[in-house]
């Protein structure tokens, strides 16, 4: 059970590896994403520039006005990226990771390759003890060990390589006037 933990281990972090680099070449080196990219920090940059900024009573209704341009802006702009990385990442998934998946999956079918220290909540028993025989809920199957190794590898290996999307306010922080 050990060794089939630690390969598994393994290829989610040589696919995830693999998926970054293929983000990289497909999204983060494109000249789409290098604009769009640079268009979020340049709003950002005016934003708490005017945000800084404290006006005077004349100038308080226009400065808000002002504000909430910069602030749609920055949604908009944040959106078109989300939009254009969803579209690579979702090509990424579709062709790499599923036929990766797959194989693996073939590979230990039925097998139990982890033991949980719990039993998961009862809607995670399908992910967790997918194509598992029995009724012991604590052995781990394949595709539970793999998903979650690739969600806190790419994670931080977006962290490592700084690619992570640039931050935009979301709809709740953003400030009602």
């Amino acid at each position: 059970m050990l060794p089939d933990c630690f390969l598994i281990i393994l290829a989610s972090l040589i696919s995830s590896i693999i998926a970054e680099a293929m983000a990289y070449f497909f999204i983060y080196s494109s000249e789409g994403y290098k604009k769009l990219k640079f268009t979020i920090d340049r709003i950002n940059r005016k934003l708490s520039k005017k945000k800084d900024l404290i006006p005077n009573i004349q100038n308080q209704k226009s400065h808000a006005k002002k504000l909430k341009t910069l602030q749609d802006e920055l949604q908009s702009v944040g959106r078109s990226l989300s939009f254009y990385k969803l579209k690579s990442d979702v090509f990424i998934f579709s062709g790499f990771t599923l036929a990766f998946i797959s194989t693996l999956n073939s590979l230990f079918e039925g097998k139990v390759v982890a033991k949980l220290p719990f039993e998961p909540f009862y809607w995670f028993h399908g992910l967790t003890h997918r194509g598992l025989r029995g009724n012991d809920f604590t052995d781990c199957s394949m595709i539970f060990l793999y998903v979650v190794c690739s969600i806190a590898f790419r994670a931080n290996l977006q962290k490592v390589f700084g690619t992570t999307p640039p931050s935009t306010p979301s709809f709740f922080s953003t400030s009602q006037t």
